[in-house]
């Protein structure tokens, strides 16, 4: 969430009100700026940010030191997250030529940042979710000291509905869990590895669509959180943890908390981005925070911030402060190593690029939707409505639909061969031997035993082998 608010937000009624009348001209603005073509690049950029926890050495457990890791750390590019545990790094975007090769950059930072954990007893870890957390992990009391962080819970806890334990997590599949704190750091047991693809404002509406549509079969691909305060869940429960946390906040309707459709979305894109920033002006303002300076859009993107789509769109500047859009993809998890994180953002970015401009017989809406939630439950195993209203696994469409795609897509954006082949290789082994991060967690607990001391011990071994960087379909149980 990162620290940006410099004075105290005033929380009160006027300022609610003048920050919804600015958002709402901001709005109106960007549409125009649509309309006059004022935006600038095309599907020429790309980057990333890598969210991680910070554990114990001795027992795997959540170290609340994010403040002195950073200190100490001194990266520019690396700042605090939600919780005392997490940290996250932010490195400068690349050309769309490199959007095979993360692999380096992602060595760099875990290595990097492993080092320097190891001077506090400690280890840096990527992973959807800390196998190892535990409900004292995620209350008001491992909140980050931030105004900003500070603010934010305020604000979820008034749209919740007052004190007591009111962020709440229920999840009925897999073993099942039933769970209730004071505090939306909860928010910050989820940790995840997120994809920035500038694209080209004009025609940015197909690059959503087509984002929305690879969102699925990649989150089967890489999930890699199966297990949430020692019960197993979800294949990816990142999902359901994230949706349920937050989408009560909104409104409630006939006596009964509804859920909104904002984190997927409601329908595909029909002209612009600018569809969706419209969509977010029907949702509650969570920071009111003013600023004299509108000549970037300021409260717009301010707002936009807060609404936790799993593709987001993102307004930014150029050096000469022409504006620019990018998609934010949020699908994917911390993890398993640097070699699987950049395989699955070459499937991503390649996929995305090539499908832009391959949507006729795209499943309907509620489809790809309903895709999405499937593969992050069943992971792998899942099922999911394909173009031409076919039903097949996401390792059928991954291998022999999204793949060649992601290939043909990075090879007209002058992506180095290798790094091509590199990033294949690693897709199609793990579509054939079926072992992601979410199978492996799940089978070392089924070999050598769950509870407390075996989560720690099956977290332990994944540090191991991420410390080693071999990707995950080579691991060994």
């Amino acid at each position: 969430m990162g620290e940006r608010i410099s004075k105290t937000a005033a929380n009160n009624a006027r300022a609610q009100e003048e920050f919804s009348r600015r958002l709402r001209d901001e709005t109106a603005e960007l549409k125009r700026w649509h309309d006059q073509r004022r935006f600038v690049g095309g599907a020429d950029k790309i980057g990333f940010e890598l969210e991680a926890c910070i554990v114990t050495l001795d027992g795997m457990t959540a170290a609340p030191i994010n403040r002195a890791f950073l200190q100490a750390l001194g990266d520019e590019h690396a700042t605090i997250e939600v919780a005392k545990h997490n940290i996250e790094f932010n490195p400068p975007p690349l050309p769309v030529s490199r959007a095979a090769g993360f692999a380096e950059p992602l060595r760099d930072i875990i290595k990097r940042a492993s080092d320097k954990a190891r001077e506090f007893d400690a280890a840096a870890l990527s992973v959807g979710l800390l196998p190892t957390l535990s409900p004292a992990d995620v209350t008001t009391a491992m909140m980050t000291d931030s105004e900003r962080v500070a603010l934010l819970m305020q604000r979820l806890r008034e749209l919740k509905g007052g004190g007591g334990n009111v962020f709440a997590v229920n999840i009925g599949a897999g073993e099942g869990l039933n769970i209730a704190v004071d505090s939306a750091v909860l928010e910050g047991a989820t940790t995840s590895f997120q994809i920035h693809l500038q694209v080209p404002a004009q025609n940015a509406a197909r690059y959503y669509n087509a984002a929305q549509l690879t969102a699925a079969p990649l989150v089967a691909a890489a999930a890699n959180s199966p297990f949430f305060m020692g019960r197993g869940l979800w294949e990816e429960t990142r999902v359901p943890v994230f949706e349920q946390l937050l989408f009560e906040r909104f409104t409630p309707e006939g006596g009964k908390r509804k859920r909104r459709d904002d984190f997927f979305g409601a329908r595909y894109l029909c002209e612009s981005m600018a569809e969706i920033y419209e969509q977010n002006l029907r949702l509650p303002v969570l920071l009111p925070v003013l600023s004299d300076d509108s000549s970037r859009l300021p409260h717009l993107s301010l707002h936009n911030g807060t609404v936790w789509r799993w593709n987001r769109p993102v307004l930014g500047f150029d050096k000469n402060n022409n504006p620019t859009m990018r998609i934010e993809h949020r699908g994917l998890p911390a993890g398993p190593t640097a070699t699987d994180m950049s395989a699955d953002a070459a499937l991503f970015i390649g996929a995305t690029l090539e499908l832009s401009g391959n949507l006729q017989d795209a499943p309907p809406f509620a489809k790809a939707r309903g895709n999405f939630y499937n593969a992050a439950r069943d992971g792998l195993r899942a099922k999911l409505h394909w173009f031409g209203g076919k039903n097949i696994t996401a390792p059928e469409i991954i291998e022999k639909h999204l793949l060649p795609l992601a290939k043909k897509g990075l090879q007209k954006c002058g992506a180095n061969k290798e790094e091509i082949n590199t990033f294949a290789e690693v897709i199609t082994q793990r579509m054939r031997n079926g072992q992601n991060g979410a199978q492996w967690q799940r089978d070392f607990i089924t070999k050598h035993g769950g509870g407390s001391s075996g989560m720690a011990r099956m977290t332990r071994a994944y540090w191991q082998n991420q410390q080693k960087g071999e990707p995950v379909h080579l691991w060994q149980i």
